[in-house]
């Protein structure tokens, strides 16, 4: 019961001991010692937990509920109870016996438990105890453990005591003497409470704070002693302590005003205080000199240094002093100064000038920052690092002289070193940070060495002064803001090395004049030249394909800019408010024009833009003032928003027939004064004709729906529009104040009259409203002063506010019944006299009719009645029915529709006309789920079928449809089940989306010829759908168009077609052959998606992008060529291509897409670019064929379970570029033998490699910092891990189930090992265990064991005992453990005897015995060194080389080996690169495992004869090894001890061992009793015969020469070398040349793949094979001559040679493969023996030439150039051409003077003779009768030209810009003459026509000033005729 109590009493003081603390937080409660003020705080407020209430039911329910302890299983020995810990092996006191007295020693163990703790209440109330002796083991005292102890007057606390809980001595009347512990880290409140008896106390230093009423009415409490380490005494510490007097404290005086003295506490306050006092007259002594303590810190002159872990060496750790000159000594206290730590001067304003010691080798962060004053600083000689902020806002600085062993300048180092102006960059440099030198003003030059190879952002930025740079020479990347705002920068060389210029990089260098942009460039940043005001001329490298946003930005001065050839996109704001560029020639390449890119750039005059173009962007060409001319693409799509604003001198604009949308505000303020819209518009943007003055006439095409608001608002010139039906929402004020505009039809479909449409509309008289319009809206008609007439719609409901207000002439208007609100003033001040209604005039009743509409009140209204002399006849929009079929009779009375049917027939006939109308269309909705309906005749009047019109006749089963159809409207037959015939006439031009889905029994479709569209899912779900052919009309298909049409087997998609939309072909099951349009510019998501049947499919080059699921799921595809423009694989792309075997990737790809490849599960390689950053998520998962694959070097990203379950792949190398593996990343990729992983690594997620069961050995790389769950679980081969130094977790799992894992050494960083993370591990015997370990969890090690485990452990025993070793790890508990142990191989023999030395590169080792061996690099003691060791020498008396003792010393290029030497151990000098060759010693017998790996510099091994054994990968990776002698008998030899190997072997004929068998098992390529037939020397590499030909090797990795492709700059085969094999140079990216001798038969496969820099090549005439891809992507090679003998050419074989201009075949046509010259344009030559079939068979852009060896330019007309002159000859038509550039002749056009077109040529192409700029003379034959558009255009050197005398027609453009034409005769065959055809010949003076007035187009003459003269007397030169001609026009009549 007693302890009952006690819990409570403890309980409710817990309240009084966390309340007063709030309360003292809440107020100052604290004494201010320095000022010798208190401050007083207030009582604490009563708790509402302490009502005499809340006290009894604490009570109640404490007697109620058994405390735990009560309950817990304790056990009793004597007059002690105990209980037992968890684990065992200690036990806690928790009672003792009432009657126990005097004495009482606690024993040390109790029934062999150790006695640890003395547990809460354990003596309470012993009141006859006196004295107590607690044993050495206790750590803790607990809550009330001595409580009410009345009689104890003496307590012995033992070292190692910890804490001492609450209450636990309280009341201990009698306690006299107590003598605390130094290991007493914390007292609890009220500890001593009430110990009346107590007379003093001292606190160890290990007390720093003295709690809430610990020694509370101790009365008799004289004196106490407190350490200097006291920081806090809180409230009533010693609360009634009446006696107490002194206080003797180890402190000074200041350092006890820093205590904090919670109040009340006044007994402290008002004691007498002794500083520097251990007590009564024991004054502290003075301390003695003493050996300086490991991390120690002490002051000296102002300055606290800290010691070093090892007490060798101290820092400056802070400072504290106010002179203005500061010099750091050397040495203090015996110790070096070696480093200045973080802030240690920062913000210290007082220093000028200090000097630092020269064993000083870095400065860390802030370490000088803001140290404002500072002028001078003297810096060590062996200074190597700034860190971040060393220096940051030292403004007074001026100049830094850095010593030349500084390596790196940290980040903001300098920054804001306002007067900073000299600094030398010493030739050691390695890196500098971001902003290292930010806004230092005064800087004004800066040489960066070459050293220099990693450089931050904005570090020079804000150098207002710099004027000159000198940058490193092989500069890669000028980096983001590097010269931000270098105001004085007045020009600056980048080195040709410099690829990369990032954002902001010369940004606001408003002084920078000129700057060459280095020809390798292929990135500029954004901003990169904004604002560089002074810059005048750009010229960008053809290696550019995008411009930043904002890239010359402001750039205000700049004239001229010369684009790359193949730049393809035009960043947002490029070259905004670039106000003098005048010229600009964008290349054909552009595909993207962003936002504002040329926005005000006011003196632009004219701009052509590429055809390519689909998009420009919103305010691309605003406020470009002077522009006049603009050329948009022909396949543009869409204009944005304000593209050509404000374009005032922009008078003309031709839009293609590709534009769908034209953005808002798009010509705003232009002088257009006509336009012509094409076919295809959808939509017309807000405002987008606002303000064009000049403009008269619109007229919008069928195809448009929408209609912005203010579209034409203010075109004060417009005099008429004309809408199409299918027009269906128009804006608010869409005429607004067209002050010209007389009449105007609005179209049928509009039902809304928006706000303003027509207010100020001054001229208009007529308008004529549709018959759905169902409101007028507010000043729609405002102002409409001419205004005579309206009919209002007779469905119309609403009349707006002072909708026709001020309409003076309104006098008569047509008002329906359906008429019920007129808003205020709709008809004030209108001319109404007569209104005529439809209703009654009960009904007119009804109308609300609010103010101000007096005249529509006065008007005569006539009830009743339609309007003026109405008949019987049917109305305009009337409806009436006829035989079950209700019409509608159309807004001008013509024609009526059906617009529903009603009846029940099977069968229904659609008159010609009812009631003398003709029936032109069938309604929307007409005949919707009629399904009575079976049989459908339409008569010959019907143009268009509605939208739905047949939607859901479900048993409709025959349709007649009739020639006059033009329209079949959306969803018009959606889900006619029964339809199985479908043939439509030519008339049909457009068939709406969803027309024919769901028609599931549709067999047979014949399309129109003219159509040019398949909308979206018009076919989709037409499951019977066999067959159908597309017209060659047909430029596009929709979405889904032809979705699920699952037994769809053939289809042909015509050459126009340039877009296939969405989900085109998906689940068309049965879809086997598909030849692709060659114009096709994208592949959309889903199109070819499950289309199962698809074996081949060939992708034209056009393409640039291929979006997601395009193939999925294409299970027949087995090889597949991406097209070369091709830059993204996007997500499951190809996924479920379950039969794809081989891929061919373009160079151009950078992104390979989440799941690209998933489950491809026949693909076995595929050549990932090395532009590649991103690898997706499950990209290449269940690719379980794909055996290797070589990720790119410049790979960041790879993705979760990228390759999960590649269960074929053996070896890969993961790039550096890569700091983090996934989850899943690698998992259950079964063969998986062999990983590189990057030095660079970070992190390995979950199961990253989890059940990788063939992989044997792992490095991971010290980088590492985390390994997740599950990583290497069940790597059940997995012998070798070496773990990285800094992990810290192992986590759950990580090696679960790695049974053939034997030894593993955890890192000294790791602090806990998670469960299961060793489970199953059954072979582990040997754990390397550092201190650092504190937890192992449950079943870490969990595993069944058959042989002793050995701890290797670094701690001691004592250490052991704090790790806490969770249940299931028993193998641990039951294990030897070997304390203070660093592994099995650190207990060397006492023979052993070594030591080492290094200076100047070279480590010396010398002694006797074994050099140790590591379990990793990092344990060796020259690790921290190993990058700057380059000679090894081992000396006589060593015996071994230990394991991993030089590996991965990258520059070792030398090692010397004493014959002593007799093993050389595992991964010894394993990636040693550098290293040359060494020279084995003479007794070695045993190497390894792995001991050279990867020794790439190795070019000859020489194997003594004394070598017994060569272990596993003991020479692998050795790439450069040519020759390997054996000196004596064949040792055992490893598994792939020679893997990657290929080299001629050596060995003594004479010894046995050395037979078949025993060759057999050495790995690698080595060629036996045979010499190496190769050699490299100086870039030259000789093949002496085909012993290295023989065998074709299986990638370039194979290659003997493989490791040194890259030097390869000429290939020499000697004769009798009889083939190459396969990928034999693949790769050789360098090579030139190559001699082929005539003996030479075949080349293999991939043999020159990527030889990109091969330009010339002569094949032997008796070679007969070219294998697949010998030569692709040879983009160099620009001709090729194939030989008689030459019988077959492979696949691919010369694809992708891009420079490629002329192929010769000297015989008969070869077999040749599929995609043989893919993405080849050329002209080919051949003999007579090859048919026009043979031709055709090769693929590519081939052109053949005649038999005379003229080059074609078209079927059967020919060209050639001799001497300037361009002669065209042949039969029949020249080809047309979609640009110049595509022209055969297009890089001789500079060089043509002179064109003849001979006799029999009927046309000159499209573009034929486009930009010749020397042509002078054009000699035209009779024979031709059209020349094409484009085709002289812009020849501005031709004066004269004669006409053909039976010419007919001449095209848009032909003689556009012909400017010195002066005259030109027209013959009288001409009968049209289009667009611009003479547009801009600004000589043109005279016109002679000689017969009849031809067709003319508009703007034909367009700024042509001249006389035209025409044949007097001819009839049809009427003045209306030449009224339609152009120009400005004189007429003369000519006899």
């Amino acid at each position: 019961m007693k302890k009952k109590i006690l819990a409570f009493l403890l309980a409710l003081s817990m309240v009084f001991s966390t309340a007063m603390p709030v309360a003292a937080e809440g107020g100052a409660s604290f004494t201010d010692s320095n000022q010798n003020v208190e401050v007083q705080v207030e009582e604490p407020q009563e708790s509402a937990g302490d009502s005499p209430a809340e006290e009894t039911a604490a009570t109640e329910q404490m007697e109620e509920e058994p405390s735990q302890q009560d309950e817990a299983l304790t056990n009793t020995n004597g007059v002690l109870t105990y209980s037992v810990s968890e684990d065992g092996t200690s036990c806690t006191i928790t009672d003792c016996d009432d009657s126990a007295s005097g004495t009482l020693e606690i024993p040390k163990e109790i029934d062999g438990y150790k006695v640890t703790e003395i547990g809460d209440y354990a003596f309470a109330y012993c009141s006859n105890l006196v004295k107590v002796v607690i044993p050495e083991g206790t750590t803790c005292i607990g809550d009330l453990a001595f409580s009410n102890c009345s009689s104890l007057t003496d307590v012995i606390i033992p070292e190692g005591v910890t804490g001492i809980g609450n209450y636990a001595f309280e009341c201990c009347s009698a306690l006299a003497n107590v003598t605390l512990p130094q290991s007493l880290i914390r007292i609890d409140n009220y500890a001593f409470a009430e110990c009346t008896a107590l007379a003093n106390i001292e606190f160890p230093e290990s007390i720093t704070s003295i709690p809430y009423s610990a020694f509370l009415n101790c009365s008799s409490l004289k004196s106490i002693i407190l350490s200097e380490k006291i920081m806090t005494i809180e409230e009533q510490a010693f609360g009634g302590c009446t006696s107490l007097s002194d206080i003797y404290y180890g402190g000074t005086e200041d350092q006890k005003n820093s205590i904090i003295i919670w109040t009340p506490n006044s007994e402290v306050l008002n004691a007498t205080w002794h500083y520097e006092s251990l007590g009564p007259d024991k004054p502290k002594p003075t301390a003695t000199p003493k050996p300086i303590s490991p991390n120690e810190h002490f002051i000296i002159d102002d300055i606290e240094y800290e010691a070093n872990a090892d007490a060798t060496a101290c820092t400056i750790y802070s400072y504290t002093g106010t002179p203005q000159n500061v010099v750091i000594p050397e040495i203090v206290k015996g110790l070096p100064v070696t480093g200045i730590e973080r802030s240690a001067f920062e913000k210290c304003e007082s220093l000028e000038e200090i000097s630092l010691p020269d064993a000083i080798d870095s400065i860390a962060a802030t370490a000088f920052y803001q140290c404002s004053n500072l002028k001078r600083i003297h810096l060590p000689q062996n200074l190597k690092s700034l860190e971040n902020l060393a220096f940051d806002s030292c403004s007074n600085l001026t100049e830094i002289e850095l010593p030349d062993t500084v390596t790196k300048i940290g980040g903001w180092a300098f920054r804001d070193c306002s007067n900073l102006k000299n600094v030398n960059i010493p030739k050691s440099l390695k890196s500098i940070g971001d902003s290292a030198f930010s806004c230092c003003d005064y800087l004004d030059e800066i040489v960066l060495p070459d050293t220099l190879d990693e450089i931050g952002s904005d570090v020079f930025s804000g150098c207002k002064n710099l004027k000159k740079i000198s940058l490193p020479s092989n500069l890669k990347i000028v980096p983001e803001g590097m010269f931000s705002g270098c105001t004085s920068l007045s020009e600056i060389s980048l080195p040709d090395t410099v690829v990369q210029i990032e954002d902001s990089a010369f940004s606001n260098c408003t002084n920078l004049k000129d700057i060459d942009i280095p020809p390798e460039l292929n990135s500029l940043g954004k901003r990169a030249f904004t604002s560089c005001t002074s810059l005048e001329n750009i010229i960008l490298p053809d290696s550019l394909h995008r411009l930043g946003d904002e890239a010359f930005y402001r750039c205000e001065n700049l004239k001229s800019i010369i684009f790359p050839y193949n730049l393809e996109e035009i960043g947002a704001r490029a070259f905004l408010y670039c106000p003098n560029l005048e010229n600009i020639t964008l290349p054909e390449t552009i595909t993207q024009i962003g936002e504002s890119a040329f926005y005000g750039c006011s003196k632009l005059n004219e701009i052509i833009l590429p055809d390519d173009l689909t998009e420009i962007g919103d305010h691309a060409f605003r406020d470009c003032s002077e522009l006049k001319s603009v050329h948009l693409p022909k396949n543009l799509e869409n204009i944005g928003s304000y593209t050509f604003m404000h374009c005032y001198n922009l008078e003309e604009i031709k839009l293609p027939d590709s534009l769908t949308q034209i953005g808002d505000y798009t010509f705003a303020g232009c002088n257009i004064t006509q336009i012509k819209f094409p076919q295809n518009l959808k939509s017309i943007g807000e405002g987008t004709f606002h303000g064009c003055k000049k403009l008269e006439s619109a007229i919008v095409p069928d195809s448009t729906t929408q209609i912005g608001r203010w579209a034409f608002r203010s075109c004060t010139g417009l005099k008429s529009v004309v809408f199409p039906s299918t027009v269906e929402q128009m804006g608010d004020g869409v005429f607004l104040d067209c002050s010209s505009l007389k009449d105007v039809t609005l179209p049928e479909n509009l039902e809304n009259i928006g706000s303003s449409y027509f207010s100020g509309c001054e001229s208009l008289e007529k308008v004529t409203l549709s018959a759905n319009i169902t409101s007028i809206g507010n000043y729609a008609f405002r102002n409409c002063i001419k205004l005579t007439h309206v009919d209002l719609p007779r469905v119309l409901t609403t009349i707006g506010e002072s909708a026709f207000l001020s309409c003076q002439s309104l006098e008569l208007m047509a008002f329906p019944v359906t008429v019920t609100q007129v808003e205020n003033d709709a008809f004030k001040d209108a001319g109404l006299k007569d209104l005529y209604y439809e209703g009654t005039e009960s009904d007119r009743a009804q109308i609300n009719v609010l103010d101000g509409n007096d005249a529509l009140l006065n008007a005569t209204w006539h009830y009743e009645n339609l309007g003026p002399d109405t008949s019987d006849s049917p109305s305009p929009n009337e409806h009436f029915v006829i035989d079950d079929i209700e019409y509608e009779v159309n807004a001008d009375n013509t024609a009526c529709s059906v617009y529903k049917y009603t009846g029940g027939s099977n069968e229904v006939t659609i008159p010609e006309s009812v009631k003398n109308l003709p029936v032109t269309q069938i309604g929307d909705s007409a005949f919707k789920e009629c399904v009575s309906l079976e049989i459908l005749h339409l008569s010959d009047v019907v143009t268009k079928i509605g939208a739905r019109a047949f939607y859901g006749c479900k048993n409709l089963e025959a349709v007649t449809f009739p020639t006059s159809l033009n329209e079949i409207g959306a969803y018009a037959f959606y889900n006619c089940t029964s339809v199985k015939q479908i043939v439509l006439s030519d008339s049909v031009t457009q068939i709406g989306g969803w027309a024919f889905r769901g028609c599931d029994n549709l067999e047979t479709v014949v399309l129109p010829q003219n159509l040019a569209r398949i909308e979206n899912s018009t076919f989709a779900y037409c499951q019977h759908l066999k067959e159908i052919e597309l017209p060659d009309t047909i430029i596009q298909i929709g979405d889904g168009a032809f979705n699920a049409c699952s037994n769809l087997e053939k289809i042909n998609l015509p050459d126009a077609i340039t877009q296939i939309g969405e989900n085109a072909f998906f689940n068309c099951y049965a879809l086997k052959g598909i030849t692709l349009p060659k114009n096709l510019c994208a592949i959309k998501d889903g199109t070819f998606a499950h289309c199962e049947s698809i074996e081949s499919i060939t992708l034209p080059d056009t393409i640039t992008s291929i979006g997601s699921s395009a193939f999925e799921g294409c299970k027949g595809l087995t090889n597949v060529m991406l097209p070369l423009n091709v830059q993204r694989i996007e997500k499951r792309t190809f996924a479920d291509c379950n039969n794809l075997e081989g891929i061919t990737v373009p160079t151009g790809i950078n992104y390979i897409g989440d799941e690209s490849f998933m489950n491809c599960l026949k693909l076995k390689g595929v050549e990932i670019p090395q532009n590649v950053e991103t690898i997706g998520n499950d990209a290449f998962s269940g690719c379980s064929s794909i055996t290797s694959i070589e990720l790119p070097k410049n790979l960041k990203s790879l993705g979760d379970r990228a390759f999960l379950s590649c269960k074929s792949l053996e070896e890969l190398n993961i790039p550096e570029t890569i700091s983090q593996i996934g989850y899943g990343t690698f998992m259950s990729c079964k063969n998986l033998k062999s990983i590189s992983l990057p030095q660079n690594l970070e992190t390995i997620g979950e199961a990253a490699f989890e059940s990788c069961s063939n992989l044997e050995k792992i490095d991971i790389p010290d980088t590492v910092h985390q390994i997740g769950e599950h990583a290497f679980g069940n790597c059940t081969s997995l012998k070798n891990v070496t773990l990285p130094k800094n992990l810290e977790y192992i986590e759950i799992s990580t090696f679960v189930g790695c049974s053939s894992l034997e030894e593993i050494q955890l890192p000294s960083a790791t602090k806990q090992i998670k469960k299961y993370a060793f489970s199953s591990c059954e072979k582990l015997r040997s754990i390397i265990l550092p201190k650092s370990v504190v937890l192992i969890e449950e079943e870490a090690f969990n595993y069944n064991i058959t042989d002793p485990v050995n701890v290797y452990y670094s701690g001691t025993e004592s250490d052991r005992s704090q790790i806490e070793v969770q249940s299931g790890n028993d193998v641990l508990l039951n294990a030897t453990w070997h304390y203070e142990s660093l592994g099995p191989n650190d207990t060397p023999d006492p023979a052993d005897k070594w030591t080492y030395d290094l200076a100047d590169g070279t480590l010396t080792i010398s002694g006797k015995g074994v050099l140790t061996g590591y379990s990793s690099a990092s344990q060796a003691p020259w690790y921290a060194e190993r990058a700057n060791v380059q000679r090894i020498v081992i000396e006589d008396g060593i015996t071994s080389v230990g394991d991993f003792d030089f590996y991965g010393m990258p520059n070792l290029t030398s090692v010397t080996l004493a014959d002593s030497v007799v093993r050389i151990g595992e991964y010894a000098f394993k990636n040693c690169t550098s290293l040359e060759n060494v020279e084995l010693p003479a007794n070695l017998t045993d190497i390894e495992e792995s001991a050279f790996y990867g020794c790439t510099a190795f070019d000859t091994i020489t194997i003594p004869a004394s070598v017994e054994t060569i272990g596993n990968y003991a020479f692998a990776r050795c790439a450069g090894v040519s020759t390997i002698n054996f000196e004596g008998s064949a040792p055992q030899i490893g598994d792939y001890a020679f893997s990657g190997v290929s080299a001629s072997v050596n060995y003594p004929e004479e010894d046995a061992s050395w037979n078949d068998e025993t060759k057999k098992n050495y790995g690698g390529k080595l060629l036996w009793d045979e010499p190496l037939a190769w050699e490299l020397k100086d870039g030259v590499l000789t093949i002496a015969d085909d012993s290295c030909m023989t065998a074709n090797y299986d990638s370039a990795a194979q290659l003997p020469w493989n490791i040194k492709r890259s030097e390869i700059i000429r290939v020499v085969l000697k004769d009798g070398v009889t083939k190459i094999a396969d990928f034999a140079f693949y790769g050789c990216e360098n090579l030139t040349s190559i001699e082929i001798p005539a003996s030479v038969t075949s080349i293999g496969g991939y043999a020159f793949k990527k030889c990109s820099s091969l330009s010339d090549i002569t094949l032997p005439e008796a070679l007969t094979t070219i294998g697949e891809s010998a030569f692709y992507g040879c983009t160099s090679l620009t001709e090729i001559t194939i030989p008689a003998a030459v019988t077959k050419i492979g696949d691919y074989a010369f694809a992708r040679d891009t420079s490629m201009s002329s192929i010769t075949f000297n015989g008969n046509a070869p077999e040749i493969a599929d995609h043989a010259f893919s993405g080849v344009t050329a002209n080919a030559s051949c003999t007579d023996s090859w048919t026009d079939a043979d031709k055709q068979s090769y693929g590519g852009k081939l052109t053949w030439n005649s038999a005379d060896n003229k080059l074609p330019c078209g079927k059967e007309t020919y060209w050639e150039i001799v001497d300037g002159v361009l002669t065209i000859s042949g039969k029949g038509a020249m080809d047309n051409y979609d640009s110049a550039a595509k022209t055969p002749w297009n890089g001789e056009r500079a060089n043509i003077k002179s064109v003849v077109v001979e006799d029999g040529v009927t046309n000159v192409g499209d573009f034929a003779f486009y930009g010749m700029t020397n042509l002078t003379s054009v000699n035209l034959a009779d024979s031709i009768t059209t020349i094409g558009g484009y085709a002289f255009k812009n020849d501005s050197a031709l004066a004269e030209i004669e006409l053909p005398a039976n010419l007919t027609a001449i095209k848009e453009s032909a003689f556009y810009g012909c400017s010195k034409l002066s005259s030109i005769e027209i013959p009288a065959t001409v009968t049209a003459i289009d667009d611009y055809a003479f547009s801009r010949c600004t000589g043109l003076k005279s016109i002679h026509f000689t017969g009849d007035a031809p067709k003319i187009a508009n703007y034909a003459l367009n700024r042509v000033t001249a006389t035209i003269f025409y044949p007097e007397g001819n009839s049809t030169w009427t003045d209306t005729i030449q009224k339609n001609y152009g120009g400005t026009i004189q007429w003369s009549a000519e006899s």
